[in-house]
């Protein structure tokens, strides 16, 4: 599998959207001061790939930013094979 790109808002601190790509086929690193939402990308591209379409209650209440009345979205795009 090849990720391309990963779009993402309402998570934690990416309030807004917030898009990541277009990545090389090859190593791509990710930097930043702490705080800035790296956990976060990877926490997401995890969610995305394995947790259900229909996923509720706490998994997701853990992922909204506080005090906000927002819906957690990941988009991916990959290719594979």
């Amino acid at each position: 599998m090849i990720l391309h790109s990963m779009t993402l808002s309402g998570w934690r601190c990416f309030t807004g959207k917030f898009s990541l790509g277009p990545l090389a086929e090859g190593l791509n690193i990710i930097h930043g001061p702490n705080g800035t939402g790296k956990s976060t990308l990877l926490e997401a591209l995890g969610r995305g790939l394995l947790d259900a379409h229909g996923v509720q209650g706490r998994q997701i209440e853990a992922i909204v930013p506080w005090g906000r009345d927002l819906s957690p979205v990941v988009t991916l795009v990959f290719s594979h094979a």
